[in-house]
């Protein structure tokens, strides 16, 4: 099985991962609010990587290149996670 794995750069792209980010955020019920929570983090370097699956998202990740005095320049991961959806058998 592969996954095809890009960026999320548009507001459409975005809706279509509320499905999977819901299952980690309950709190951010619609995907309205989702939008607008990541265009609002976006302004601050917040990114999205999804996994597809066909056109179906299957796995997202929200993360952000940072940098301080004690670590340099690191990756931080707000948000990982994967479709809790049915498992299918190989």
């Amino acid at each position: 099985m592969t996954f095809d794995i890009r960026a999320v750069e548009s507001a459409d792209e975005v809706v279509r991962c509320h499905r999977v980010v819901v299952q980690l955020r309950p709190h951010v019920a619609s995907a309205e609010e989702w939008v607008e929570r990541w265009r609002r983090q976006a302004e601050s370097g917040y990114r999205l990587l999804a996994a597809y699956d066909g056109g179906l998202v299957v796995a997202l990740s929200g993360y952000r290149i940072q940098e301080n005095l004690v670590h340099g320049r690191f990756l931080y991961i707000d948000d990982l996670v994967t479709d809790q959806g049915p498992v299918i058998a190989l």
